[in-house]
């Protein structure tokens, strides 16, 4: 699984999920602050608006996000 989180403002950069044959399947439009999560899939990111950083923390895991008790 993945998770990525979205520290700062910017303008377009979605992430997009995409299916086996590299097509997008789904996108992520991103916040300050928005994190998601999705299995491990092809994924890609787009480019934010010149002048502008994408800055995200991506965590690549196997299970679930909680301890299990």
């Amino acid at each position: 699984k993945n998770l990525i989180i979205y520290l700062n403002e910017f303008d377009d950069g979605k992430t997009f999920l995409l299916d086996d044959d590299f097509q997008i399947i789904d996108a992520i439009t991103p916040a300050k602050n928005k994190f998601a999560v999705f299995d491990d899939i092809p994924h890609a990111q787009g480019f934010c608006k010149p002048q502008q950083r994408r800055v995200v923390m991506l965590f690549t895991f196997d299970g679930d996000v909680l301890p299990v008790e």
